[in-house]
Parts: C-alpha cells; sequence; structure tokens
C-alpha cells in the first residue's frame, strides 16, 4: 500500500499488520495495533503532532495504520509513506455542521454515512487494539464504529471547545461534547492545561482526561529543504502557521510595516499554506512596496531549517490558541519567541526569560515585544539559550513515555 502514488489514493486496500522490530523499554508495546483516523488535508501542526506521536509509539513496537481522506488527502498520504507507515483511505470529505438547507442536510447525512462505511471497514480488516482519533470531526465519523469497537478508544484533542459560542450554541456543545464524546471515547488527552480546563467546563468526567504536551524531534530526514536562505545582516524575524484572522496575521503585518519603515534591517518571513485570504494580504504588502522586507514564501517542509537561521519568531494567534508545536520547534533552535498571551501558549514562554508575552493583543504590543529584543541583543541571546534549555520540559523520551503509558495502561494484548 505504501508504494500507491498519492495523486490515486484506493479507497480501501489494507496491508496485513507488520510486525514491528523488538523492542526493550518500561512501556513494550509489541502486539498493539493503532488505527489512526487523520483524514485532513494540509499538513499542519496537528498532523505533524500526531504523526510523531505515532513514531515514537512504532519505536516502542506497536503497529501502526493511519486513515487518510480519499482524494484530497493526497498531502498525509505522502507524508504517511515518507515516514514508514501504512494508509488506508475513506471519503471524509465534509465537515460536520448544521444544515441550513433540508438538500444539504441530506448530502451532510450522505457524505457521512458513506465515510463512516469505509472507516468501519478498515477497522474490521485491520483489528486494532486502540483507535486514536484526531480531531472531534473523526470522532463523529467513526460514532457507528465505535459504539461496537472492543478496542480502547483514544481522543487526542486538537483544540478545546469554543467558549465564545452564543448561549444556545454552547448548550448544543455540551450536550455533544457529553453525549456523544464522553461515551464513545475511554480516553481524552489534552495538550495544554488551557484545554483540560475548558474541556472540564463542559460536564465530562475528568477521570478520562489527561495532559500530554507536545515535544518536537530533530530535523527529519528526506525532507526538501526547501527554507529560503536569510541575509544575516537583516534581524530576520520568522512566523510559521496557518496564514489566517484567527493567528493574528493582521496584527503582525501592521506592526511589520510600521517597523520596516523605521529600522530598515529587519525583515519579516512568513510560512504557511497560501489560502485566498494570504493571497490578498501578499498582493496588498506588494503593492505598498514591502515585499522585499516583508516576504510572504508559502507553505514549506524544512520549518526547522527556517527557524535555524531566524534572530526572532513571533506568535500572535488571538484566538484561544491551546498549543502551538511551531513555538517549541522555535525554542529547539535557540530562538526565542513573542507571543500573544491566548490559550496555552502562557505554559510555552516565560515572559522575559525564554521570550516575551505580550500585555494585550495589538499590533502596538507585538512591535513593542519585537523592539526589546532589537534594542536589546544580549537579551536576545539569553532568552534564546533559554528557550533551548527549557525544552527539557517537552522532551520526546518524556512525552513518548507518558503516551505510551496510554497506551499500555489500557491494555496490550498478550503474545
Amino acid at each position: 500500500m505504501t508504494g500507491q502514488a498519492a495523486a490515486h489514493i484506493p479507497e480501501l486496500k489494507i496491508p496485513l499488520a507488520r510486525s514491528a522490530e523488538p523492542v526493550s523499554c518500561p512501556q513494550d508495546l509489541r502486539g498493539t495495533r493503532i488505527l489512526v483516523v487523520m483524514p485532513s488535508i494540509p499538513v499542519l501542526g496537528m498532523e505533524r503532532a500526531n504523526l510523531q506521536i505515532m513514531t515514537m509509539m512504532r519505536e516502542r513496537g506497536a503497529d501502526v495504520l493511519f486513515v487518510v481522506n480519499a482524494l484530497p488527502g493526497e498531502k498525509v498520504a505522502r507524508e504517511v509513506e515518507r515516514i514508514g507507515f501504512a494508509w488506508a483511505a475513506a471519503p471524509v470529505t465534509e465537515r460536520p455542521r448544521i444544515p441550513r438547507t433540508p438538500q444539504e442536510g441530506f448530502a451532510l447525512m450522505a457524505a457521512w454515512a458513506k465515510g463512516a462505511r469505509a472507516i468501519s471497514r478498515i477497522y474490521r480488516k485491520y483489528r486494532p487494539t486502540h483507535i486514536h482519533l484526531t480531531s472531534l470531526a473523526y470522532v463523529l465519523y467513526a460514532a457507528p464504529t465505535l459504539l461496537g469497537a472492543r478496542s480502547h478508544v483514544v481522543f487526542r484533542l486538537p483544540n478545546p471547545p469554543d467558549r465564545h459560542l452564543s448561549r444556545r450554541k454552547r448548550a448544543v456543545s455540551n450536550a455533544l461534547w457529553r453525549r456523544i464524546v464522553d461515551p464513545l471515547c475511554d480516553t481524552i488527552v489534552c495538550n495544554s492545561r488551557f484545554s483540560y480546563e475548558e474541556l472540564c467546563a463542559t460536564g465530562l468526567q475528568g477521570g478520562k482526561l489527561k495532559i500530554i504536551h507536545n515535544c518536537v524531534a530533530g530535523r527529519p530526514s528526506g525532507i526538501n529543504r526547501d527554507a529560503p536562505t536569510l541575509d544575516p545582516a537583516h534581524f530576520n524575524i520568522v512566523f510559521v502557521g496557518q496564514l489566517t484572522p484567527a493567528k493574528g496575521i493582521e496584527a503582525l503585518l501592521c506592526a511589520a510595516r510600521d517597523l520596516v519603515g523605521e529600522h530598515g534591517e529587519m525583515r519579516f518571513y512568513l510560512a504557511g499554506w497560501r489560502s485566498p485570504y494570504a493571497e490578498g494580504l501578499a498582493r496588498d504588502i506588494e503593492d505598498r512596496g514591502l515585499g522585499s522586507s516583508i516576504r510572504f514564501i508559502g507553505e514549506i517542509e524544512d520549518v526547522l531549517g527556517l527557524l535555524a537561521k531566524a534572530d526572532l519568531h513571533v506568535c500572535p494567534s488571538i484566538f484561544e490558541d491551546p498549543f502551538p508545536n511551531v513555538v517549541l520547534e522555535a525554542k529547539s533552535q535557540g530562538v526565542p519567541s513573542v507571543v500573544f498571551s491566548s490559550g496555552g501558549i502562557p505554559e510555552l514562554v516565560r515572559h522575559g526569560v525564554d521570550g516575551y508575552v505580550c500585555a494585550e493583543k495589538t499590533a502596538d504590543a507585538l512591535r513593542q515585544g519585537i523592539l526589546y529584543f532589537l534594542r536589546d541583543r544580549d537579551a536576545l541571546r539569553s532568552a534564546g539559550d533559554a528557550a533551548r534549555q527549557s525544552l527539557t520540559r517537552f522532551s520526546p523520551e518524556r512525552i513518548s513515555s507518558q503516551w505510551a503509558a496510554v497506551f499500555h495502561a489500557s491494555g496490550v494484548p498478550s503474545e
């Protein structure tokens, strides 16, 4: 299966289980078979985190099969293949939502039923000991399988419930979490204290909730070395992530426009998926004659290579970002981050020690955080050293052991 061309993903073609090499570790996972439901389209932070978790579990002896999307999921399939995992495809093309018309409702139900049947067939053929779910949408698609599954169901929560919903929508959301997610999932893993507390607020059982932070591994082999060259004569500032309003792009560009006008040595590099929204922002920057100072470099694979060349990293999320992995990636390269105090980000950055936490979620506050390090290069070097040292809290060894305990405690079949 792993030799198939990604552009022609078969709907159902599952290999026989591959035997992992014997390992010796505190949580030996030989005999564990994990079905990972992750039919995403772009490979972003959530996808990379789950790929890394499963890589660590494979190193401990587990066998892993990924469920990717049918044709739109080819990027994920290629990445899964690149690191040596098998996959099967399911047509999970529609996100669950409240339909606006009866016709839309019928279409959503038909799409859900088709995806659910495919996941069920994959489950029956693979016979996993565990099911690892990567988003709320995939819990709903897999619900018919989960109802009768004998496998232990682990849900790795990417984002907590939205607390800014209207009163009526929040009641519906809380009911969804309590009456569907809670009964179907045996273990729910949050990647931050913030997400844990938000989930507890919905009324879920605290006993099945766990906190396991993300971690960052070394620069993977086999990726494109596509990071652009940054001139060390400039003060280079990097953003990596989705180029969306929620990630604070507008505040960043507002601060960047002011800063490059006042400080000619500054250069900003924005790496991320080029959506129509991002294309519009890039055109505006070009029209203002700032394209040489504020560069949109698109989606790249070599994120660590880009961060290694940067002086400073920025993460101005204005939504409650639970735990952006890119902050850990910046730490791994000894680069401090200037961040907004959103969601779980304060769990990652200590203000004035290994980064800078802005007092407000505004362009001016972001500008002040960047200027703090521009004006004090000793503080920049000290924060970079502290950022690298702080990774001991998020070491792959520690996180791997915590995840292995989740799968081991839920029952590894005897050989």
